[in-house]
């Protein structure tokens, strides 16, 4: 082979290798530019974040007194602005038949309501007496399981109003435990209309039971008594001066005292929280008001459940004191309710 033919064939072979050196270093160069592009890109993005589940709103703990409250409902059976048989201010309350007929015969508006009924339900009336003018009323509330707030809702000083007498009422069903006290809070409309009376002397003889026990128990206390015509509500806080377990009442209770001053009817008032007895409430047996109103005698025993077995039963006594003048009339006309 002839040295032109050498020195071509050298040169191709070096210009070969040349040629394959640029092409992997541009190979190189572009794939190092791409992955300088790709991580920039990655550096630019924004970070992603996982949604987090939304926690679910924690039960309520009855532990912590979390739970969800139910108001208790109150029914009106009846409102007016007018209650002619009814000039002062005065509560009632029916835990019983009797005494709700007696209490229809000021409103013969009221429903009918059977004996059954007031098993587990009480009527409670508020008058609120004589007021110059319209825009007065009622209002009748919770304040507790087992107590009522009782209040006068009076017109706005620029409020425009009847220019007459008026003498709002409101009556109401609420129900409540067979065995459970009814305690009224009531405004100084009432409070003031309610004569104010102290213990001087009284026991309870509680009897019976699972071991068949026998305990004289001292009471002591006070209570208010307001009075309308023959209706007289007696609002108790009595307590045990002795024994051998601490024991209260406070409740309302509504019965009828006859123009002498015997306590006629005083057909019902708890007597659970006094003797543990079960379904079995107290009824006067007897009782009156003498001097004047001044001291009033009261006996009273409890009513016998047949269908409780080893049940307490009692009886009582108290001779109480008044601690203040009775009450004046407020009435704006001649009329009186007293």
């Amino acid at each position: 082979m002839s040295q032109q033919k050498l020195r071509a064939l050298a040169l191709w072979f070096i210009l070969s290798l040349l040629a394959g050196a640029t092409t992997t270093t541009m190979a190189g160069c572009n794939a190092s530019q791409q992955r300088r592009r790709g991580n920039s890109r990655r550096a630019d993005a924004k970070p992603t974040t996982t949604p987090q589940p939304t926690p679910e709103e924690p039960l309520p703990d009855p532990a912590r007194g979390e739970e969800k409250t139910v108001s208790d409902e109150i029914k009106i059976l009846s409102r007016g602005n007018y209650s002619n048989e009814m000039l002062e201010s005065f509560v009632a309350v029916s835990r019983d038949a009797e005494t709700y007929a007696a209490l229809r015969a000021l409103n013969a508006q009221l429903p009918g309501l059977s004996a059954d009924f007031f098993k587990r339900n009480a009527v409670v009336a508020a008058f609120l007496g004589q007021r110059r003018s319209g825009g007065y009323g009622v209002e009748i509330t919770r304040a507790g399981p087992t107590s009522l707030r009782i209040s006068e809702r009076a017109p706005d000083k620029d409020a425009i109003v009847t220019m007459a007498l008026t003498s709002p009422s409101l009556i109401v069903s609420i129900a409540i435990a067979p065995d459970a006290p009814l305690e009224l809070l009531l405004d100084p409309t009432w409070r003031e209309r309610a004569r104010p009376y102290q213990v001087a002397s009284g026991e309870l003889i509680i009897t019976g039971g699972i071991a068949g026990k026998r305990e004289t128990v001292p009471l002591a206390g006070s209570f208010g008594v307001m009075r309308a015509g023959q209706l007289a509500t007696f609002l108790f806080d009595l307590k045990s001066a002795g024994g051998e377990q601490p024991r209260a009442l406070r409740e309302a209770a509504t019965g009828i005292v006859a123009n002498g001053g015997d306590v006629v009817r005083l057909p019902r008032f708890t007597s659970s929280t006094l003797t543990g007895a079960i379904e079995s409430p107290f009824r006067a047996t007897g009782g009156q008001f003498t001097k004047d109103g001044g001291q009033i005698t009261l006996t009273f025993e409890t009513v016998t459940a047949p269908r409780i077995s080893d049940n307490f039963a009692a009886t009582g006594r108290l001779e109480a004191t008044a601690t203040a003048p009775a009450p004046k009339n407020k009435a704006l006309t001649d009329e009186r309710s007293m």
